[in-house]
């Protein structure tokens, strides 16, 4: 229960709440950034949280990264980080995965 303990990170946000792992890196972040402004009401008239709706964002594993430009367009697709070593080393692959990369199985099928 996310009002009954107090203010959580955003990496505790999103494993409290699976399901918001399929909307889009600002909506993520929106949803946190409302959690911690309803904890602190007195300070919520002062943020102005739109710009986190116009900038890109790369969808990586934890915290996503926001771009310097302009989504230019949807803000339901995001950019991927991609891991780009040795294809042919499972554990090398497998190391990959756990530190949160993107493996391009197309190339891993080469």
């Amino acid at each position: 229960d996310l009002k009954a303990d107090k203010l959580c990170s955003f990496t505790e946000f999103l494993e409290r709440l699976p399901q918001i792992y399929t909307a889009p890196p600002p909506v993520r972040i929106l949803a946190w950034c409302v959690y911690v402004l309803t904890k602190q009401p007195q300070q919520s008239n002062a943020v102005d949280l739109t710009p986190i709706m116009i900038y890109a964002f790369v969808d990586q594993v934890s915290t996503p990264f926001q771009l310097r430009e302009l989504v230019g367009g949807s803000c339901a697709k995001a950019r991927a980080f991609s891991w780009e070593g040795d294809y042919s080393n499972l554990d090398d692959i497998i190391d990959a995965v756990k530190h949160g990369h993107s493996i391009d199985w197309s190339d891993v099928r080469r």
